[in-house]
């Protein structure tokens, strides 16, 4: 799936303000009630935007759930390798891509191959060598 199409491209602008807007609105919600509010990574991840757009289900991570602090919400596979990704390889990913074992949902944004970062670390959490990897660099296992 590309961001080619035009009309994807302004669907998932909307989906996403939307979702930002209904953050906001829980985030208030919660300060009223005196609960405490949902983190903006937990929500973009948890939050239907993706399955709006791109017709899936919403990715699960568990292990990786601190990464999600330290990204963006969406990551280009140029970035790989380096910052909090740097035990990631894109040669790897992109070889995945191929044989249709990469992350569930990605888009092109240009010539830039890009991945919600919570379907990419879903893919991650999904190779058990990756996962141990991960859990080292966090500081998670001795």
């Amino acid at each position: 799936m590309t961001f080619t199409d035009r009309r994807l491209k302004e669907q998932f602008t909307t989906a996403y303000y939307d979702a930002m807007l209904e953050y906001l609105r829980i985030y208030k919600a919660a300060i009223i009630t005196g609960n405490e509010p949902p983190s903006m990574p937990q929500f973009v991840v948890e939050s239907e935007i993706w399955g709006e757009v791109f017709a899936t289900t919403p990715p699960e991570v568990n292990v990786l759930r601190p990464l999600l602090f330290q990204l963006p919400p969406i990551v280009k596979r140029t970035e790989l390798g380096s910052g909090a990704l740097n035990f990631v390889s894109k040669a790897g990913v992109s070889v995945d891509d191929s044989r249709g074992a990469g992350p569930r949902v990605r888009f092109k944004i240009g010539q830039s191959v890009c991945y919600p970062v919570g379907y990419l670390l879903e893919y991650l959490e999904a190779k058990p060598r990756m996962r141990v990897i991960v859990k080292q660099n966090l500081g998670l296992v001795a």
